[in-house]
C-alpha cells in the first residue's frame, strides 16, 4: 500500500467548498485512477482538513497526480485552504485489519515522533490480539511511516459514542502499563479526530 497524505486547514466558510471537490475527486476523476484503493477524508471541529488516498503502488500514485485533471483538481482545492497544507507521501505502511471499515462512523490520526519504532512496533505486537477483544470498535487501522520521521497513525472506530466508551473502559494492569510504555514512546503528538469521516472506495 501507498499512502497519500495532506493536512491544511479551510478558510473562512469554505469547509462545503472541500467536501464538494472531494464529491468531485471521487465521481469524475476516480474512474481513470488506476491502482486506487481508496480515501479517507473529513474536517475536524477545529478546522483542520485531513485528506487520504491509498494507491497499491507508488507507480500508481504517482501516475494519477500526472494527470493534468488531477493538477487542475488539486489546484482548485488548494485554493479553498488557509495557508500551504502539509503533503505527505509514504510506501512503509503496516495494516491492522480486524473487521470491515467502509461503514466507519469515526475516524482518527495521530500524528508524532517515535523515539524507537522496533519498541513501539513489538508492542503493538504483544498487546493486538488482547486490545481487539477489549475494544469491539475498533475496526481497522494502520500506520504510515512518513519520510520526515513522523508517524501517521489512522484508526478506523464504529462510532464516536463507542470509541469514547471504550477509551473509559478499565483496562487489565498489563495493558495500561503496556499503554504507558507506547504513548512514551511518542513526541510532538497531534490528534485529528474526524467525527463525520468521508470514506470512499472504488466501486
Amino acid at each position: 500500500m501507498f499512502v497519500q497524505l495532506v493536512l491544511g486547514r479551510h478558510g473562512d466558510g469554505d469547509a462545503d467548498g472541500i467536501r464538494r471537490q472531494w464529491e468531485r475527486w471521487h465521481q469524475e476523476l476516480a474512474p481513470g485512477a488506476g491502482g486506487w484503493l481508496g480515501s479517507t477524508g473529513g474536517i475536524t471541529t477545529d478546522g483542520h482538513v485531513v485528506l487520504m488516498a491509498r494507491f497499491d503502488s507508488p507507480d500508481a500514485a504517482r501516475a494519477n497526480a500526472a494527470r493534468p485533471e488531477q493538477g487542475a483538481w488539486w489546484s482548485a482545492t488548494e485554493d479553498l485552504l488557509e495557508g500551504s497544507a502539509d503533503f505527505l507521501e509514504t510506501g512503509d505502511v503496516n495494516v491492522q485489519p480486524v473487521k470491515d471499515a467502509s461503514r466507519s462512523g469515526f475516524v482518527q490520526l495521530m500524528r508524532a515522533r517515535v523515539r524507537d519504532r522496533g519498541r513501539l512496533e513489538a508492542i503493538e505486537a504483544e498487546v493486538g490480539p488482547a486490545f481487539f477483544e477489549l475494544r469491539p470498535d475498533f475496526l481497522e487501522g494502520y500506520r504510515a511511516w512518513l519520510p520526515d520521521g513522523s508517524l501517521a497513525a489512522v484508526d478506523y472506530f464504529n462510532s464516536v459514542a463507542e470509541a469514547r466508551a471504550g477509551e473509559a473502559r478499565e483496562m487489565p494492569d498489563h495493558l495500561t502499563a503496556r499503554f504507558e510504555e507506547w504513548m512514551a514512546l511518542l513526541e510532538g503528538t497531534g490528534w485529528y479526530d474526524l467525527t463525520e469521516p468521508w470514506l470512499a472506495a472504488p466501486g
